[in-house]
């Protein structure tokens, strides 16, 4: 199946990540004599790229992102208990820890799959998102209450060589029905609260948090999260949620 194959994929680079192999030039990604097991999973995740029909691409845009380092890319499973009993994107949530939780595909832009930033379904259900060269992705939240939190994103990342995530917190101006504030001056333009670094670490195909990115100050009204990727080039991540503690 593909979902071993992928397995049979991840267990060839953890045998490199043990026997202490170099990793594969991510520029011309071509075998190297010095790295065998790393060039046997390169060579396999090419296989299971031509062979696989677990994407079938619908329009053109998907076929530029369905390759083999997408494929790689993709875990078997989450690890988590969603409940979610289908493949439509959720709200916020709190956990059992009064957490708050923040699926990644709930972006207000974009809204739909892009050549860098990809809406995929989750094996135990939902969605999660997949980012890509060079990207850009938003949330605006009007209903998460004000005040500091710790932020995690919940990732997967099979790729050694990454760039951190740039986050942007900016508070903006709420016109909607679905919060009225008015100690927000008409016409205020959007107000940068903080910029940030989040480091993307190798996951080896597990679904983890990363290292809290620091105090996250949330204003009251609405606030707009921006994630970027700065360079090309580089493997894919995949996401599953955004966490405030």
């Amino acid at each position: 199946t593909d979902a071993g194959y992928f397995q049979t994929v991840c267990g060839l680079q953890w045998v490199g990540d043990v026997l202490g192999e170099d990793p594969l030039d991510q520029a011309t990604a071509l075998p190297n004599p010095s790295s065998p097991w790393r060039s046997l999973a390169w060579m396999q995740t090419n296989i299971l790229a031509q062979e696989s029909e677990a994407l079938s691409p619908k329009d053109d845009v998907n076929k530029n992102w369905r390759n083999s380092k997408l494929l790689l890319d993709l875990p078997t499973h989450d690890g988590d208990d969603d409940n979610d009993s289908d493949n439509s994107r959720t709200m916020l949530r709190r956990d059992e820890n009064g957490t708050i939780v923040l699926p990644a595909a709930n972006c207000s832009s974009p809204t739909e799959s892009t050549a860098s930033v990809v809406f995929l379904p989750s094996f135990s259900g939902g969605q999660q998102l997949h980012v890509r060269e060079q990207s850009t992705w938003e949330y605006t939240l009007s209903d998460v209450p004000a005040g500091s939190y710790k932020l995690s994103l919940r990732i997967v990342n099979v790729h050694e060589l990454q760039v951190p995530l740039t986050l942007t917190i900016e508070q903006v101006e709420d016109d909607s029905s679905i919060i009225s504030d008015d100690s927000v001056p008409e016409n205020e333009s959007d107000a940068v609260v903080m910029v940030s670094n989040v480091p993307i670490p190798y996951t080896k195909g597990e679904w983890i948090y990363t290292s809290p990115t620091g105090v996250v100050d949330l204003s009251d009204g609405t606030n707009k999260l921006t994630f970027t990727r700065e360079l090309d080039g580089i493997g894919g991540v995949s996401i599953k949620d955004l966490t405030f503690e």
